[in-house]
């Protein structure tokens, strides 16, 4: 309907699913944490059905320090750009 009225690109022409930066979406949607609370774990488990790894991953730099290290086993990138998204300091 937005499309058909010609709402799109108008200031509060309409809905905007986009929500600013892929990791701010991906924390706040489906908690994805590099860190998350053991709780959050135990739900995830009674829920799903499957024991999650109770390991803590990496956040961005970490990342980056490990695979230079050889620390990393394996990359799975879940869509934006990974390069982009390391802070310049």
């Amino acid at each position: 309907m937005l499309l058909l009225r010609g709402n799109f690109g108008k200031p509060g022409g309409g809905i905007s699913p986009i929500r600013g930066h892929s990791n701010v979406q991906g924390d706040r949607t489906v908690g994805i944490d590099e860190k998350p609370s053991q709780e959050y774990l135990d739900r995830v488990r009674d829920v799903f059905g499957f024991e999650p790894p109770r390991e803590h991953g990496h956040h961005t730099v970490e990342s980056i320090a490990a695979m230079q290290n050889g620390i990393a086993q394996g990359f799975i990138a879940m869509g934006g750009n990974f390069v982009r998204a390391v802070p310049r300091h």
